[in-house]
């Protein structure tokens, strides 16, 4: 992936990132105590509004340096119509599958096909991805941030 793109991709889920944390720090009720003319979640919104503007830049920045690389080459660079729209269609599917099947059916059914979609062949390499990846944001979520998850049908 080259520097723009990856500057756009990132820019993106920060940014999106951040909005949903404001939205979420703006809808809570943070106290500090008796008397406090301010709430706890204060400094987190101000860091959080620094980031979204960072990573607005970052999309900015990305964006300006791809459409001018399409001035050289005549098309725009690095980006496949067809393979964003099958990115989201996976997304839409893995999402899907979560509600329906569960967190570990979901991720094994969607890893791979990501995986393989866009360019690993090697079996060894997929599965050692899709076990990792399974692993690593079912702790992350579950364990770590304790968020309650479907780990499969019916749980």
């Amino acid at each position: 992936m080259r520097r723009s793109t990856g500057d756009i991709a990132g820019g993106l889920v920060l940014a999106i990132g951040a909005v949903a944390l404001l939205i979420y720090t703006a809808g809570a009720d943070y106290q500090m105590g008796e008397g406090s003319a301010y709430d706890a979640a204060l400094m987190p919104r101000i860091w959080l509004i620094v980031a979204a503007a960072c990573a607005g830049t970052m999309v900015v920045r990305g964006a300006a340096e791809t459409l001018l690389a399409s001035v050289d080459t005549g098309r725009l660079a690095d980006i496949s119509p067809a393979r964003f729209a099958l990115a989201v269609g996976l997304t839409a599917a893995f999402i899907a599958a979560f509600v329906w099947l569960g967190y570990w059916p979901a991720m094994l059914l969607i890893v791979p096909l990501f995986s393989v979609v866009f360019g690993y062949r090697r079996p060894l390499a997929v599965a050692a991805t899709t076990v990792g990846f399974a692993a690593i944001t079912w702790v992350v979520f579950a364990e770590i941030l304790n968020v309650r998850m479907m780990p499969w049908p019916g749980a």
